[in-house]
C-alpha cells in the first residue's frame, strides 16, 4: 500500500489546480491593464499606465510579470501564492500569474486598430471637450486624471511627465507683449507676420483637438534671426517637439503617436533628399482630420505604423520648391536682413526667456479658450471668404487668426473685429486667381508654352505661346508666318484650330474637328518632342497630360485627329479662349 500523500504536498497540489485568482469583489482589481492579444503577443497598460507587450514565453518568466508590475507583487503574492516544498508560502507562481493575463487579454479580444491609445498631446474628448496629455496626467474640462486610464472611448498611455498648463491662466497682454517683441525685434518684410506667428502658436496648442492644423515657414537671410524667432514660438509651447537636424523618418519616429505642434530648425534640402521637401510631404496628412496614419516595413519584416497629427513650423535660408498642395498648408513668413549695426540678439534671448516662463500660463489660457477658439474661427473663415479666398485659405488662415484671437483678446468676434482683423494680414492672403494660376494644370501650360524652339533651320528661336499666337492670327498679310507656325507646332504634336475653320484646307474636305467652340488646340501626347518637355520633372510620363486635361472646357477625342505630319491618332483638346489669355505668358529665357 502506497505511502500517503504529505500534507504539505496535499497544500501545494490543491493550490496549483487553483486557476483563477479569488473574485475581485473580496480581493482588490488587478493593478495591470488587459488589452488584447495579437500574433503571439499580449498587450497590457502596467501599473502606471504605460504600455507593453509581452509573449507567452515572457508571461511565465518571473522576472517579466515583476516588471510589468513594476516590482509591486503584493497583489500577486495575496491572489497567486506559491509555496515550497515545506509547504511555506514562497512568493508567487508565476506560471499561473500568465495564465491568468492570457485569459485577461484573450477575453479583451484581438490587439488592434480599433483600441485607441493615445501618447502625449492635446486629443479631443467628448461633448466638445479636450483632454491634454501631459505624461502621467491627463487634463480635461478642469479636472486632472492620471494617466493610464480609458476616457472618452480612448486609452491614455502614461509617459514620461511633460509640463502642465499653469492653474493660473496667462491673461491676453502675455501673448500681446510677445507680439510686441516680434514686431520690433525682428525685420519682417510683410505687414501682419507678427499676427501670423502668434495665430500659428495659438492654433498649435490644439494638437489633433483641431480639424484643420495650419503651419507656418521662416525663411530669410543667414543673419536675419530665423532661428531666435523660431525659439521663440517654440518657447511658448511647452507640450511639442524641437529638432534642428532632422529627417522625414527622425520627425516620424520622434513624434508618431503624439498629438502636438513640431518645430523644425534648418530644414533646407539635403544631397540625400532628406531634408525640407520631403517634410512638406509629411505634413500634408497631418494637416487635417485625424492626421498622418502609414504604415513601414521593418527590417525583421514587420510592419511598423506612423501616426503623425498636429501643426508643423519650419525654419532655412530659403524655403522648398512647393506644389499648390504644400502652399495652401503654410504661412511664408520671411525676415529681412537687419539694418547696419542693429543687433537685437540679447533683446531676443530675453524674449524668449520670457516666453518660456509664460509657456505654461498661455497653455492654460489656449487650453481655458477651445470653446472660444470654435466660436471665432467660423467668424473668420466667413470673412476670409468675402475677402475672395478659397475654402484651403480659409481653413489656414482662419485657424492662424482664431489662435491669435484666443491669445490676445477676450471673448469672441463680431463680424467686425473679424473684418478689422483680415486687413491687417492682406499681404498673406491669397485670392481664387493667384492660387489657380499656381495649380498644377496652370503650371504644366506655363511650361509647355514657354518652350523656346527652333524656326526652321536657323538659330533663330520662339516660345511655342507665340507660335500659337501667329498661327491664330487673322491677317492675310500674314499667312505665310501663320503657315509657318503651323507646321513648326505640327512637329511638336500641337495643331492650332482658328474660331472660324470650318472645313479642311485638303481634301477631302472634312469638318474641321473640334471639341468646342473658339480657338482650340489639338495636342498629340505621342510625339517625342512634346514629351521630352516634361522629362525629369514631376509631370513626367503623361502626368502633364493628365494635368492639363484638368483646364476647362478640355477634353480626349473619341476619334482620330490628324496632328501636323503624323499618323491619325487620339488627341487632346484644349480651348484657347478658356485657359485665359495665353499673350500673358512670358517666353522662358534663353
Amino acid at each position: 500500500m502506497p505511502d500517503p500523500i504529505p500534507l504539505n504536498a496535499a497544500k501545494r497540489r490543491e493550490k496549483r489546480n487553483n486557476t483563477s485568482p479569488p473574485p475581485e469583489s473580496d480581493n482588490a482589481p488587478c493593478p495591470v491593464t488587459a488589452l488584447g492579444h495579437l500574433d503571439g503577443k499580449f498587450f497590457f497598460l502596467n501599473i502606471y499606465g504605460e504600455r507593453r507587450s509581452l509573449n507567452a514565453r515572457q508571461l511565465g518568466s518571473r522576472p517579466e510579470i515583476s516588471g510589468l508590475f513594476c516590482g509591486n507583487i503584493d497583489w500577486l503574492v495575496a491572489n497567486f501564492q506559491s509555496f515550497d516544498k515545506e509547504g511555506n508560502p514562497s512568493g508567487y507562481s508565476a506560471a499561473k500569474v500568465g495564465e491568468y493575463l492570457m485569459r485577461a487579454c484573450g477575453a479583451c479580444g484581438i490587439y488592434g486598430e480599433h483600441i485607441v491609445t493615445r501618447r502625449p498631446g492635446v486629443w479631443p474628448g467628448e461633448n466638445g471637450n479636450i483632454i491634454a496629455h501631459c505624461g502621467d496626467v491627463l487634463f480635461t474640462a478642469g479636472e486632472k486624471y492620471p494617466a493610464g486610464i480609458k476616457l472618452a472611448g480612448q486609452i491614455f498611455a502614461a509617459a514620461a511627465r511633460e509640463t502642465y498648463p499653469s492653474q493660473r491662466v496667462a491673461g491676453r497682454e502675455v501673448a500681446s507683449a510677445l507680439q510686441s517683441d516680434i514686431r520690433n525685434l525682428w525685420s519682417l518684410r510683410d505687414d501682419g507676420a507678427d499676427i501670423i506667428a502668434i495665430g500659428l502658436v495659438g492654433q498649435a496648442y490644439y494638437g489633433g483637438a483641431t480639424s484643420w492644423r495650419a503651419n507656418g515657414f521662416i525663411t530669410g537671410a543667414s543673419n536675419a534671426g530665423k532661428s531666435n524667432l523660431l525659439d521663440l514660438l517654440h518657447a511658448m509651447v511647452p507640450l511639442s517637439h524641437y529638432s534642428t537636424d532632422t529627417t522625414k523618418a527622425g520627425v516620424e519616429g520622434a513624434v508618431a503617436g503624439r498629438a502636438l505642434p513640431s518645430f523644425l530648425d534648418e530644414t533646407s534640402e539635403r544631397e540625400d533628399g532628406s531634408g525640407a521637401q520631403l517634410l512638406l510631404d509629411v505634413v500634408l496628412s497631418s494637416s487635417s482630420g485625424s492626421g498622418t496614419k502609414g504604415h513601414r516595413g521593418t527590417a525583421d519584416g514587420g510592419v511598423r505604423v506612423i501616426e503623425m497629427v498636429g501643426s508643423v513650423v519650419m525654419a532655412s535660408i530659403s524655403p522648398p520648391a512647393m506644389e499648390p498642395q504644400h502652399r495652401s498648408r503654410f504661412s511664408l513668413i520671411e525676415l529681412l536682413s537687419p539694418a547696419a549695426g542693429a543687433d537685437n540678439r540679447v533683446l531676443m534671448a530675453n524674449a524668449i526667456a520670457r516666453a518660456k516662463a509664460d509657456a505654461p500660463g498661455l497653455f492654460a489660457r489656449a487650453l481655458h479658450g477651445f470653446d472660444r477658439f470654435n466660436a471665432a474661427l467660423p467668424k473668420f473663415r466667413a470673412s476670409l471668404g468675402r475677402n475672395g479666398c478659397v475654402a484651403r485659405e480659409m481653413d489656414q488662415l482662419g485657424a492662424i487668426l482664431a489662435g491669435h484671437w484666443v491669445l490676445t483678446q477676450d471673448g469672441v468676434p463680431d463680424e467686425i473685429a473679424a473684418n478689422e482683423m483680415i486687413k491687417y494680414i492682406d499681404p498673406f492672403i491669397r485670392g481664387a486667381d493667384e492660387m489657380a494660376a499656381d495649380d498644377a494644370p496652370a503650371r504644366v501650360l506655363a511650361m509647355l508654352l514657354s518652350r523656346q524652339v527652333s524656326i526652321e533651320r536657323s538659330t533663330d528661336q520662339e516660345s511655342i505661346a507665340g507660335l500659337i499666337r501667329r498661327a491664330l492670327s487673322s491677317d492675310s498679310d500674314l499667312r505665310a508666318q501663320r503657315d509657318q507656325a503651323c507646321r513648326i507646332l505640327g512637329r511638336w504634336g500641337l495643331r492650332v484650330v482658328r474660331a472660324g475653320d470650318v472645313t479642311e484646307l485638303h481634301p477631302p474636305h472634312r469638318p474641321v474637328p473640334r471639341l468646342g467652340p473658339g480657338n482650340g488646340i489639338w495636342i498629340n501626347p505621342r510625339v517625342e518632342p512634346l514629351r521630352k518637355v516634361f522629362l525629369d520633372t514631376r509631370y513626367s510620363g503623361d502626368r502633364w497630360l493628365f494635368e492639363l486635361m484638368r483646364l476647362p472646357l478640355s477634353g480626349r477625342s473619341k476619334i482620330n485627329i490628324r496632328v501636323g505630319d503624323m499618323p491619325p491618332g487620339r488627341s487632346a483638346w484644349i480651348s484657347y479662349d478658356a485657359i485665359n489669355d495665353l499673350s500673358e505668358i512670358d517666353p522662358a529665357p534663353d
